[in-house]
């Protein structure tokens, strides 16, 4: 049936029959008879081995044995070919965490994107004494000071210099 047409439909010719059209013609009756399932001739396995096998040559090929590492792969593969993966199984074990417990700890996390509503009240020469070395020199920064000294006391002499400068108005 399908060669009949080479004359008349292009691409219809001896040379395109495949092993699946042959298959389908002259085998597929006896596999229904039988009941045969016909999945086993369809070659996808050797396909998926194919595409395997070529992936691992082209991306191996210039660092390592690529032959080496199909014929590992393959193996990997065919030894494998009977296990199926098993989900790990979760159990809750605390159900009031789930419901009430997980709403809490969430809103309690700093939220890196909301912005203050509130301004922040100005600092003053009080309060550069409670301060950490990083608040002083992040409050130095905004100020818009610049300083490489590391000295505990001399960065809040600048701080406490910068606060009474901008109180009074001198820039």
């Amino acid at each position: 049936m399908y060669l009949s047409l080479g004359g008349d439909v292009i691409g219809y010719e001896n040379a395109s029959v495949t092993p699946y059209f042959h298959i389908l013609t002259y085998h597929l009756t006896r596999f229904i008879r039988d009941e045969t399932p016909f999945k086993s001739f369809t070659g996808q396995g050797v396909e998926k081995i194919n595409d395997t096998v070529r992936s691992i040559y082209h991306n191996k090929c210039n660092k390592h044995d690529a032959c080496k590492e199909a014929i590992l792969a393959l193996k990997r593969i065919d030894h494998l070919q009977g296990f199926e993966r098993q989900p790990h199984q979760y159990t809750k074990k605390n159900d009031e965490y789930w419901e009430a417990d997980i709403f809490e700890q969430r809103r309690k996390r700093p939220r890196l994107c909301v912005a203050s509503t509130e301004d922040e009240p100005p600092i003053n020469e009080s309060d550069v004494d409670t301060m950490t070395i990083h608040e002083i020199k992040a409050t130095l920064k905004e100020m818009g000071i610049t300083t490489k000294c590391r000295r505990e006391d001399k960065l809040r002499e600048i701080l406490r210099k910068a606060i009474s400068d901008n109180a009074n108005g001198v820039n």
